[in-house]
């Protein structure tokens, strides 16, 4: 019996030992320093940021598409965030639009105002008689200081014969905003040469122009563009500050 207690307790010692060594030869693990790679917090960083990710979608998609989100998609969406953090940033120009100045083209008949008249009339008057509900909204669109071309239409002329502009935005005479609405506008100048209508259709560069789709409006938008090729036909308009009519003083008018 003492022979076989003898044997359990060597065993034991044996066993004992063995570990003791063991736990001796182990290496002593590497001090942490600011050039180690800190593996498991890196990885705990990452995962950190993609439960900011996850919480980002939880507030933009709802919490039912966040939780049903694959992992495959947060993690597309954290790394697409990570190389372009801007991504989701408004941009402080984005939604702000600087109007500039528009331009217009009014038709008359020369028979009951023509550029004569509104010379004589010391350049100003009130564009009135429009009952076009489309024109009457260009008219509405109107705003201070844009541009017009004067235009002679009719039988006897068909054509661009000056320049005006808004001096007084929309209003109503009778005070009902949805009655006739008139605009005041000033003469600046006369075209050095009238455009006429056949030569403005033979432009190739104002192909498409409103006035040649709806030739019974009296009241147009001018896209710059269009403005710019008609006073190229017409040598400019008095006032535009290019001709040697005394101009040179005068604001640019387009």
């Amino acid at each position: 019996m003492s022979s076989k207690v003898s044997a359990f307790c060597m065993i034991v010692f044996l066993l004992l030992f063995t570990l003791s060594c063991a736990a001796a030869a182990r290496p002593e693990p590497a001090a942490y320093s600011d050039h180690a790679t800190p593996i498991k917090t890196q990885h705990l960083d990452v995962e950190a940021e993609k439960v900011q990710v996850l919480a980002v979608l939880h507030c933009t998609n709802g919490p039912d598409k966040a939780l049903s989100e694959p992992r495959a998609s947060a993690n597309k969406s954290f790394h697409a965030i990570k190389q372009n953090p801007q991504r989701n940033r408004k941009n402080p120009k984005m939604g702000k639009m600087v109007k500039g100045k528009q331009y217009w083209l009014l038709k008359t008949e020369p028979g009951e105002w023509s550029w004569e008249d509104q010379a004589a009339n010391g350049g100003v008057t009130k564009w009135d008689g429009v009952k076009n509900k489309q024109a009457q909204k260009h008219l509405k669109s109107m705003k201070d200081g844009d541009l017009c071309f004067f235009y002679h239409s009719g039988a006897s002329a068909r054509c661009v014969v000056g320049v005006v502009s808004v001096v007084k935005e929309w209003y109503s005479e009778s005070g009902d905003k949805n009655s006739e609405v008139v605009v005041d506008v000033k003469a600046v100048g006369e075209m050095r040469r009238r455009v006429d209508l056949k030569d403005m259709k033979q432009d190739a560069e104002l192909k498409g122009f409103v006035m040649f789709r709806q030739p019974r409006l009296s009241v147009m938008p001018v896209p710059e563009e269009v403005w710019k090729r008609i006073c190229e036909l017409g040598n400019g308009f008095e006032g535009d500050g290019i001709g040697n009519d005394g101009g040179d003083e005068e604001e640019d008018l387009g």
